[in-house]
């Protein structure tokens, strides 16, 4: 399993429909399920029933609220390589 969720993040920035198991790294990513569908591990069954149920794997930004649009994009940030970088020294600063 990918705990941070890179794939995750690729895909929200391609406004790919996301399905993810629910773990700790890609359910904070998806926001606990308001960005993506989560899955409980091995739920094979249930993702079965939403790729088959499901034909269209991309959403639209458009057909969100600005300010959903707004949060999504807010909520990125801090996933950004700097913004990232700047917790974790902010972390190790603590440390010492």
């Amino acid at each position: 399993y990918e705990g941070l969720g890179n794939a995750v993040l690729e895909a929200l920035i391609h406004n790919c429909h996301v399905l993810s198991y629910d773990i700790p790294g890609p359910s904070y990513i998806l926001k606990y399920g308001e960005y993506g569908k989560l899955f409980k591990v091995n739920d094979y069954k249930s993702i079965y029933n939403e790729l088959t149920e499901n034909k269209n794997f991309y959403f639209e930004t458009k057909n969100f609220s600005e300010d959903k649009v707004y949060k999504l994009k807010k909520h990125l940030e801090q996933f950004k390589p700097l913004s990232f970088s700047s917790a974790f020294v902010g972390i190790i600063n603590g440390i010492k």
